[in-house]
């Protein structure tokens, strides 16, 4: 483990505020945190320099790069697991696939264009030497990301378990029968993926880039956010030099016949919990949250377990500390987004 670093009220403040927006100006920062905006940046490149803050990115809407289905892969195995980690990494469009403990041996995230996609990534992983079982879990729902519930002190405020946060990514609520991309063209998936690699980019560096004005770009980006295209601005951190130890995934499965809404309402009040979806397969639903130790893994099942019609909850950690995930969900949503572009006649 690495050591971790000193981060003081203010420099929290300033990470929840780039957590809530990334693109946030430095006055704006600085008048809500009492002061100067050099004094911002100064924090902020200390925070960089430390490895706390990795990057800045940007949570397009997957269907909108032709991403539309989202599934968890869980899978059991016989051998090495860092050699099928490595041998699936090459081959498969999987986001974070991790050596896991728990319910599974090796746990990643895929997102594919159609179920006969998702089909033939499961069925490639199941080809894969050393795999004996493969299970898929679709997200059935828009996901809920409130990454502004994670508390970044882990280490000084371990008590007290509901957190109350003032913002929620839920992509549920952002044009949920949108149209096809609409109107968007190769300019839009270029914007999107040069965002998608650091969404703090100025419009003048991007409009260079793209050889037209920086009025242009910032009109294309307020209509993607606008649109729901772009659902959010954030923060990409190393969860590690402030105290963590990975990352616990809770498949839960509630009583039948009831409002799995109502679990999920509550389960996000839960504090860490930064993802929840409902999902088809083994389990009701899926929550994500960042972990210390076994003791904050004990706190959070048993959490869950207090909550309504919950009837079981089963465990997955990893032990990969980017937040919110690792980089390879970004180079996807990048790929993709170039893709679109070149095959755009707009």
């Amino acid at each position: 483990m690495s050591a971790t670093v000193e981060v003081d009220q203010t420099d929290l403040k300033i990470l929840k505020l780039l957590m809530r927006d990334a693109r946030m100006r430095l006055k704006d920062i600085a008048k809500d945190c009492g002061i100067s905006s050099n004094s911002v940046l100064n924090r902020i490149k200390r925070l960089k320099t430390f490895g706390v803050i990795t990057g800045a990115t940007i949570w397009p809407r997957p269907d909108s790069l032709d991403l539309p289905i989202t599934a968890t892969i869980g899978i059991d195995l016989d051998s090495n697991e860092d050699e099928v980690i490595e041998l699936i990494s090459e081959r498969m469009k999987l986001i974070e696939p991790s050596a896991a403990l728990g319910k599974y041996d090796l746990l990643a995230l895929v997102m594919a264009g159609s179920v006969t996609e998702l089909d033939m990534i499961a069925y490639e992983v199941r080809k894969c030497a050393g795999v004996i079982k493969v299970a898929v879990n679709v997200w059935s729902d828009k996901p809920h990301m409130n990454f502004e519930n994670v508390n970044l002190q882990p280490k000084e405020t371990e008590t007290g378990i509901v957190w109350e946060s003032k913002s929620n990514l839920n992509f549920k609520n952002v044009n949920p029968q949108p149209e096809k991309s609409a109107g968007m063209d190769k300019l839009d998936y270029l914007i999107l993926g040069e965002l998608l690699k650091d969404s703090q980019l100025s419009f003048v560096t991007i409009a260079k880039k793209m050889d037209t004005s920086p009025y242009t770009i910032r009109k294309r980006y307020e209509k993607m956010k606008k649109e729901g295209v772009i659902n959010k601005s954030s923060l990409l951190i190393d969860l590690e030099k402030i105290g963590y130890q990975g990352k616990v995934f809770l498949m839960i499965t509630i009583a039948p016949q009831r409002d799995k809404s109502k679990t999920i309402s509550a389960i996000k009040k839960i504090k860490n919990i930064f993802l929840v979806t409902e999902i088809m397969g083994s389990f009701d639903i899926l929550a994500l949250a960042p972990v210390t130790d076994i003791n904050s893994i004990r706190t959070l099942v048993k959490e869950t377990k207090k909550l309504p019609d919950v009837q079981k909850v089963e465990i997955t950690c990893i032990n990969n500390n980017d937040f919110p995930f690792n980089s390879s969900w970004r180079k996807l949503f990048s790929r993709k987004s170039h893709e679109l572009a070149t095959v755009s006649t707009k």
